[in-house]
Formats: C-alpha cells, sequence, structure tokens
C-alpha cells in the first residue's frame, strides 16, 4: 500500500523555507465597499499546521485561492482581508505579498527571520495558477525549500500550486490533506459494515461514477435529490419538469431500478410550480403531473431512509434530498440529517450543501468527520488518482 509522505518524514525545519497550499476559499459579502468574511473555520483548520512549523522554527509562505476571480481588478477577491483576519486569530504578523512577481521576492523569503509568515494574494489573480503553467510552478518552488500540500479540496484541480509545483521541490501532504486520506481511504478499503452510502443534489454527472462505486462495495446506496429525478426519468417515470440532466439517460439506464442495494424514493413532495403559494402536495413515484416540479423526498421515503442509515455501521453522506432552503421542502434533508448524526462516530459527510445543512440543524458535534472537499472527496471516494495527491506517495 502507497504511504502518503508528510511532515514527520521532514527530519529539520529550522530555518527551512516552508511552501504552504491552505484553502482559505472563505465565504465574503461584500457590503458598502467592505468584505466581510462570514465563516473562519478554513482559517481555523489551518492553525495546528501553521503553528507547528512555527514551532519548529521553519519560515512559512501561504498560498491560496479565493473565489474564481476574472483578473488581478478583482478587487473584492483579495487574500488581504483573509490575512489580516488569520493574524488576529494566530496572534501573529502575517507579511503580504500583492505580486508574486515582485523583485528582490526571493531576498526577501531568504531574510526571514525563524516562525516567520508571508502570504501571497489571491493565486488565481494569476492566470498561470489554472493553466498549471509549469515556468511559473518552478517560479514559485524557488522559493521554498519544501511544500506543503494541506488543500485537500483543491486536490482535484490541476493547478500550479497544487500538481506543478510538486515536480520542482520535495513535496509533502499537511495534517489536513493526510487527515483526509486517511479517512476516505478507510472508508473505500476497510468500511465498518453495514456500509450505507447516501447521495443527493443536482447533478448525477458529477456522481454516477460514485453510485457505481458504491454498489460495489456498499450495503445499501441511498439516492435522493435531482439525482433521483434523472434515475426516474431515464427509466420512463414521469418526473413533470423538475431538474433532470437529460444527456445522462443513457448512461443511467444501464442501474437497473430493481438493484438490490439501491434505495431510492417511494413518493416525493411537489409543487405547481417554484411561486410563492404554489400547491405542494405528495405524490407515489410515477404520479407526477406533467407541469409539477418535485422539491423534496416524501415522508414515507424519508422514515425509509432513515430507517437504512439507522442500521448502518458506518454511514456516509453527500448532496442535500431536495431544495432544503426553502421550508416546504426541507423535511427529507433534515430526517436523513438526525439519521446520519445518530451514526455519530461512524458518520462522515461532505459537500457545501450538506455540510451547511447539518449546521443548519447544529448537528455538526455530532459527526465523525466532515470533509472540506467537495469535488476532492467525491473523485477521491471514485478512485481517481488526484493531480495534488499523486506526487506525494513515499
Amino acid at each position: 500500500m502507497r504511504r502518503l509522505r508528510t511532515l514527520s518524514d521532514i527530519k529539520n525545519l529550522k530555518n527551512k523555507r516552508v511552501i504552504v497550499r491552505e484553502d482559505f476559499n472563505v465565504p465574503i459579502k461584500l457590503e458598502e465597499g467592505k468584505i466581510h468574511i462570514l465563516d473562519d473555520e478554513r482559517l481555523q483548520a489551518a492553525i495546528p499546521t501553521i503553528q507547528f512549523l512555527q514551532k519548529k522554527g521553519a519560515k512559512i509562505i501561504l498560498i491560496s485561492h479565493l473565489g474564481r476571480p476574472h483578473t488581478n481588478s478583482d478587487h473584492h477577491l483579495s487574500l488581504y482581508p483573509v490575512a489580516k483576519l488569520l493574524e488576529k486569530l494566530l496572534r501573529r504578523h502575517i507579511e503580504f505579498v500583492y505580486d508574486v512577481f515582485e523583485p528582490n521576492l526571493a531576498k526577501r523569503f531568504a531574510d526571514m527571520p525563524a516562525g516567520h509568515i508571508m502570504m501571497f494574494e489571491n493565486i488565481r489573480f494569476f492566470p498561470e495558477e489554472e493553466a498549471n503553467d509549469q515556468a511559473f510552478a518552478k517560479y514559485l518552488a524557488a522559493f521554498g525549500d519544501y511544500f506543503v500540500m494541506d488543500a485537500f479540496a483543491t486536490a482535484h484541480r490541476d493547478d500550479a500550486t497544487t500538481e506543478g509545483i510538486t515536480h520542482y521541490i520535495p513535496s509533502v501532504a499537511g495534517p489536513l490533506l493526510e487527515k483526509e486520506v486517511n479517512v476516505l481511504s478507510e472508508i473505500i478499503q476497510k468500511p465498518k459494515h453495514p456500509f450505507i452510502a447516501v447521495l443527493g443534489g443536482a447533478k448525477i454527472s458529477t456522481k454516477l461514477g460514485l453510485i457505481r462505486q458504491f454498489l460495489e462495495i456498499a450495503d445499501k446506496v441511498i439516492v435522493g435529490g435531482a439525482l433521483a429525478n434523472t434515475i426516474f426519468a431515464a427509466h420512463g417515470l414521469s418526473v413533470g419538469t423538475s431538474l433532470v440532466e437529460a444527456g445522462m439517460f443513457e448512461e443511467v439506464r444501464k442501474i437497473p431500478l430493481t438493484h438490490p442495494k439501491l434505495v431510492l424514493p417511494v413518493d416525493v413532495v411537489t409543487a405547481s410550480s417554484w411561486d410563492e403559494g404554489a400547491n405542494i402536495q405528495t405524490k407515489k413515484i410515477g404520479q407526477v403531473g406533467a407541469t409539477e416540479v418535485i422539491g423534496d423526498i416524501g415522508e414515507a421515503s424519508a422514515k425509509n431512509f432513515s430507517g437504512e442509515i439507522l442500521k448502518a455501521g458506518q454511514v456516509i453522506w453527500n448532496g442535500p434530498m431536495g431544495f432544503y432552503e426553502k421550508s416546504e421542502f426541507s423535511n427529507g434533508t433534515t430526517v436523513v440529517a438526525h439519521a446520519v448524526a445518530m451514526v455519530g462516530k461512524n458518520a462522515v459527510i461532505g459537500g457545501g450543501e450538506t455540510i451547511d445543512a447539518v449546521r443548519d440543524l447544529k448537528l455538526d458535534s455530532k459527526i465523525f468527520f466532515i470533509s472540506t472537499g467537495g469535488g476532492a472527496m467525491l473523485e477521491f471516494l471514485e478512485g481517481k488518482e488526484l493531480p495534488g495527491i499523486k506526487n506525494l506517495y513515499a
């Protein structure tokens, strides 16, 4: 079995320049010309890595992205406010680098005292990042003695600071990435049975491979949300005008509705439209009207899903059961969330909407592991080789 190289493989970090790729892609709000950071959890998660390096006497260079800037004129996506908040959390000064092509930057890094922290501006301000420009990756690598990949959420990105840089500098996994890989690897290789996978959300195109993978290794695969809409529609059952991916029908038909491990909704909550005051009803599968839309799984389905989850030795959940942001369509996700929380120490969740739902319900403290990866989690569980991890193995 392959082993990740980690920080423990580096014997001496004193006065070494360590480039750390973190995920500081925090939710922000622009209000009256000022940036407000809505959640600092990703910063809090990175603090142990930074403090470990400080204690070892390393010189720390932090790299991250924020959002999807079109150009470096998207000032609201500057990492400067993030650096200032991280300063407060660490109670340590962070020197901010606005331009990665600044003259004499190499000398600034070389002259850093031990334990000092510098942070680059949003690395996506530079188009070379997402192009995985090898000259850019090599240029950045020259600033450090070691590279630490600690951003699991970007590990599926083939970018200069996730994959490219690892070709030009000794590279290891950081503690956050290491834990993600260890937890998710154990689910794939040694799941606790009965192993229940719960999948929801909108796009079956991003999860069909994972559904197939789980049908192989899990005891039950529960599918809700718009994923189930596409499955039903592909097999000729009416879903009205609900969200589906028609382009996936041919592939989806290869999974029979009667698959012994597949658990699908038996009823759904429908609306006559998405407008306020629309007529809300519960319908059995196959009885959805031609102009109706499906907003949630029905009560019978929620009870069935919950019953399966509560039998679990281990459960993994990614994707809501419906449009849970609207109260009339929130029951399915709420019931599933409570059931997953009951599994507790053997429960793993991931995906932004799933995590938001669990936190809104104040159930996050009961979940064993909350993955920071959305797309990265899905691709890792599917068995794909992630660009940001593949070069970190010994």
